[in-house]
């Protein structure tokens, strides 16, 4: 591909599980990401057409936008629109050539974006899609460092894959089980991102702590603030900290049918609704996620 100069290594801008992110250019287009994928025979040129088709047709603010795609000898290529801001991974864990920490304030509108994108595909279109892969490595940031979730459609595309489990720490104890992706494995999830984008901790710390149990034990034992991410150096609001924190907590229950619909989970953020039980501080009924696991100079905008 032209645009990618073959695809060179030196236009990748990620890579993980079964694709590459190239960086692309063509002079009547610009800048645009290219994602790569290698398939498996059990892929079916049918299914990929009818999700690409769909995927073209979805328009919200806070998704990433997809601006073509190509089938051809078992390999897929999608193209998006090029967010220049990269990933929300690489920003929180200063994984990036230039580390910026996030405000407070950004943070807040970061999970307000990616909410509103999981709430378009969850209850706005005209059927309820899942996004099957809600992770930090997949929400792109702007110029602006809004939020863009990307990587939308891996439960539709890989519905024929034999099922694989990655010690990601994003996965529901269900999904873990079952290997069924649903509404609330995707509000699972984004309890997950909500818990690293409060606390800068990710899924999996280096040594094996597992970010839903800590903040959990925090909880139990009154000192959730705590769990606050020390780059912020305290500079946020308490109330919006315990909201985010515990709206996190409520979407990362054992349980599914206990989380909360992340529109809820939203004027729960906002301030116009409230969890008439709060979250659960009983840590005897709490079900560790652990258990499916094994271990294993910055500026403020």
């Amino acid at each position: 591909m032209i645009a990618t100069v073959g695809f060179s290594p030196d236009k990748i801008i990620r890579e993980g599980g079964s694709a590459t992110m190239y960086r692309g250019f063509f002079r009547d287009l610009g800048t645009f990401a290219v994602k790569r994928f290698q398939l498996a025979d059990w892929f079916r040129h049918q299914s990929i057409s009818k999700f690409a088709t769909m995927a073209y047709y979805l328009r919200h603010n806070n998704l990433v936008q997809l601006r073509g795609w190509c089938y051809e000898e078992e390999e897929l290529v999608f193209v998006y629109e090029y967010l220049r801001n990269g990933n929300l991974d690489g920003i929180l864990h200063n994984n990036t050539s230039s580390p910026i920490v996030l405000s407070w304030k950004h943070r807040l509108n970061i999970v307000l974006g990616v909410a509103s994108a999981l709430s378009y595909l969850h209850e706005e279109c005209e059927e309820v899609l899942i996004h099957g892969d809600v992770r930090t490595s997949g929400i792109f940031l702007d110029e602006k460092f809004n939020a863009k979730l990307g990587d939308f459609g891996v439960a539709y595309i890989y519905k024929h894959c034999p099922v694989t489990f990655e010690k990601t720490g994003y996965s529901a104890p269900e999904y873990l089980d079952f290997g069924i992706p649903s509404v609330k494995t995707d509000v699972y999830s984004f309890g997950v991102v909500v818990l690293e984008v409060a606390t800068g901790k990710k899924p999996i710390e280096d040594d094996g702590t597992m970010l839903v149990d800590w903040v959990r034990r925090l909880l139990y034992q009154g000192k959730l603030l705590q769990a606050a991410d020390s780059k912020l150096e305290g500079k946020f609001d308490e109330l919006e900290m315990e909201r985010l924190l515990g709206v996190g907590i409520d979407c990362v229950h054992p349980h599914p049918q206990f989380r909360p619909k992340v529109r809820e989970a939203v004027n729960i953020l906002i301030g116009q609704a409230t969890n008439p039980d709060g979250p659960d501080t009983n840590e005897g009924s709490w079900v560790s996620p652990s258990s499916h696991f094994s271990s294993g100079t910055s500026r403020e905008i």
